[in-house]
């Protein structure tokens, strides 16, 4: 089931998560769609983030609004793909620079749960970003983690809780047709029992 959902979701090549987990090959949106959809089985929200490798100094996600149809110099290339934590501060998350690190051996994850100010110190945001403020933690990222994992919890019990819900309300509905076919039986049994005991009361007479 979750390669049929897989496959539907995420036919896009190297952009992909279907190549992410089938051939362990992608570019950076691939290893931020695959972290989605990790956390999205999870039931923690997150959104993709457009964005540019390297420091910020273009201020596109820092502008005031009434500069949103400023134009902006971008660099040719650069082009990068992160994630943004919804459930906990809006937090930013690059998948794919952490799998770098990981496959060298540095397991620290430098780039989990940063706030604006943080991921821009090697990461350009775009202005769609303009309307996150998240650059004061109001607890440590340990208790954001924790957090997180209890929200897992909490959604995956909820889903199972209505998954019941809707299997006790078919039964039930099940038993009501029952009862309905075995009343109406019930029903007809009775009108044959009366219409005899008229026809027997007609010929009497």
């Amino acid at each position: 089931m979750i390669y049929h959902q897989l496959l539907l979701v995420h036919q896009a090549g190297a952009n992909g998560a279907y190549n992410a987990f089938t051939y362990g090959t992608c570019v950076c949106e691939g290893y931020t769609r695959a972290m989605q959809y990790l956390l999205r089985l999870k039931g923690i929200k997150s959104h993709n983030v457009h964005c540019i490798s390297g420091e910020d100094k273009l201020h596109m996600s820092t502008d005031k609004q009434e500069n949103m149809y400023k134009i902006y110099d971008l660099p040719d290339d650069g082009y990068h793909s992160i994630i943004s934590i919804d459930d906990v501060d809006y937090l930013y998350d690059d998948p794919c620079w952490n799998a770098g690190r990981y496959q060298k051996g540095d397991k620290s994850m430098p780039w989990t749960l940063l706030t604006k100010e943080e991921i821009s110190r090697d990461h350009t945001l775009s202005f769609n970003e303009r309307n996150i403020d998240n650059n004061t933690l109001k607890v440590s990222r340990n208790d954001i983690q924790i957090a997180m994992q209890r929200i897992a919890i909490y959604r995956e019990d909820r889903r199972k809780k209505q998954e019941i819900f809707s299997e006790q309300e078919i039964g039930k509905s099940t038993v009501n047709v029952s009862r309905t076919e075995k009343d109406k039986a019930k029903e007809r049994y009775q009108r044959n029992i009366q219409e005899r005991k008229n026809e027997g009361q007609e010929q009497t007479y």
